[in-house]
């Protein structure tokens, strides 16, 4: 899709590099299947803002929200003991938790006069946000960066920054070549393509920031063999931050029939249709690489058989009311994904 004559307030993200093209091993900073955008603060507008700008590439994901990164990144000279980036303001303690990793961080919020959104080595930026709340972690990977998106989630570790950019229309559009902000239901590229699904508000108990609850989905699965097919309705969560599965099923026993079965996750739209499906056939049982040497890792996966929009395996939930999956990144090689937090809606548009 062209980034050239974007319609009035959509914006195109630079990307570090296109997310779904397989990486040779020096390359194996960023896995293959990751969207990375960098951020950059302070900009030059602001008084004392270091020469050149602190740049740090984050990695997207829609299953958290709020950004969160090394909090030595917002000191002059990286000393957490010393003075504060022009711009930049301390707040109260954070703790940050992260599914299924259980890689669980601790720090501050920190809030963010000006933050540039998008920004090239040279430290141009797509689009400028303002007064951003975000997470300055203690201890973490100095090159790390989490830049949440998502909504619907029952914690939230700052401002969405897709949301708040300026002069645009509260959305995001995510495919395999990229990511835009600010396209309307009306002005989307192919827009007859996308069928859509209206959300439920969000409950007045989350964060503000998630101003909607997470997507309904259906679930089919279908034993080996083609047995008697098991049902159910629960939520489900495209999320770009792992290229894992997370999966719960209402349905007693649904993991002994589990192995040679067919799982199929269809996301309705309210009217007796669906806006987008697929199907996974699951093919064994494994214990995931780290198993041993890390006491939080799952101990049984499931396998999956190779196609574009499979897990790298499924992380089972056991049984849960109601249904549940976090699809990982790999649904969106499947069809375009759409968030409309203006209107409250997601839109799928299959490839």
């Amino acid at each position: 899709m062209s980034t050239d004559n974007l319609p009035s307030g959509v914006i195109a993200l630079p990307l570090t590099r296109q997310p779904f093209i397989p990486t040779t091993p020096s390359a194996a900073v960023q896995p293959p299947n990751v969207y990375y955008v960098r951020i950059l603060f302070p900009p030059a507008t602001v008084a004392g803002a270091p020469t050149p700008p602190v740049i740090h590439t984050c990695q997207v994901d829609t299953g958290s929200c709020g950004i969160v990164i090394p909090e030595s990144l917002l000191y002059v000279g990286g000393d957490v003991n010393g003075s504060l980036l022009p711009g930049v303001t301390k707040g109260d303690p954070a703790t940050v938790y992260y599914e299924p990793s259980s890689n669980n961080l601790t720090g501050y919020y920190y809030q963010v006069a000006q933050l540039g959104l998008g920004a090239d080595e040279n430290g141009n930026c797509a689009t400028l946000c303002e007064n951003v709340t975000l997470v300055g972690a203690a201890g973490m990977n100095p090159t790390v960066g989490m830049m949440g998106v998502g909504f619907g989630r029952p914690r939230s570790y700052g401002t969405n920054v897709f949301l708040g950019a300026p002069s645009g229309y509260s959305s995001y559009l995510f495919t395999t070549a990229g990511i835009w902000l600010g396209y309307t239901p009306q002005n989307l590229p192919n827009a007859s393509a996308y069928r859509f699904q209206a959300l439920q508000p969000a409950p007045v108990s989350l964060p503000s920031t998630s101003l909607w609850e997470t997507p309904v989905a259906n679930f089919t699965l279908v034993p080996p063999g083609h047995g008697a097919a098991q049902t159910s309705v629960g939520n489900a969560i495209l999320d770009t931050g792992v290229n894992l599965m997370l999966l719960g099923l209402d349905s007693a026993g649904w993991r002994e029939q589990f192995i040679g079965a067919q799982l199929t996750i269809a996301w309705p739209d309210g009217n007796g249709g669906t806006i987008y499906s697929y199907t996974l056939t699951i093919t064994g049982a494994e214990a995931p690489p780290g198993a041993n040497e890390n006491p939080s890792s799952p101990k049984l996966v499931y396998t999956v058989a190779p196609a574009p929009t499979s897990p790298k395996y499924i992380v089972p939930q056991g049984v849960t009311s109601p249904s549940f999956v976090n699809t990982g990144i790999d649904a969106i090689q499947g069809a375009a994904f759409y968030f409309d937090a203006h209107v409250g809606q997601i839109g799928f548009a299959p490839y």
